[in-house]
């Protein structure tokens, strides 16, 4: 599976930081990776440093802040994410009983562990989409991955006071 792959890229990396590129998915730029380290010597305690990105040339920009509620309403774009190895060390790797939201997943489990994210203003990659998650069947699996990391993340309240805010 996608996510057993992306395990086993854990285990052989070397590096302080990994991210996961997709097929068709690719840096904009050769000053992405400085930019990003860049930020991530500026903010050493950072456990997850990420970019913005854009899609068919039109950019997206993710959360400059990480809170509880931007993380139950959007998974962020795990392409744009430069994750120190010590993340899967302390918090474990990719649970491969998702089929799809494995990487929403642990960044979830990183908030909650009171992991910093550091937002930088680098966009980082093209992002293709389309991928396995697009497709019906991965949609639907996408559906309920998502209920089930709500549901045990995030307490009672915080659900009902993040379902109240979406309404808003």
């Amino acid at each position: 599976g996608i996510y057993q792959g992306m395990n086993e890229a854990i285990d052989y990396a070397q590096g302080k930081y990994l991210c996961f590129l997709n097929c068709g998915d690719y840096f904009v730029d050769k000053n992405v990776l400085e930019n990003i380290h860049k930020t991530a010597v500026e903010n050493e305690t950072a456990g997850i440093v990420l970019g913005d990105y854009s899609r068919k040339g039109v950019k997206i920009t993710q959360p400059s802040k990480i809170t509880g509620f931007s993380l139950y309403r959007n998974a962020l774009c795990h392409q744009t994410m430069f994750i120190k190895k010590e993340m899967f060390e302390k918090h474990g790797k990719y649970d491969t009983t998702f089929k799809m939201c494995a990487d929403w997943n642990h960044t979830v489990t990183c908030f909650k562990a009171g992991e910093q994210f550091v937002h930088s203003d680098t966009v980082v990659c093209d992002y293709l989409g389309g991928g396995a998650s697009k497709k019906k069947t991965g949609s639907d699996i996408v559906v309920k991955e998502l209920e089930r990391i709500r549901n045990e993340k995030f307490s009672d309240k915080e659900r009902k006071k993040y379902n109240l805010m979406i309404k808003l």
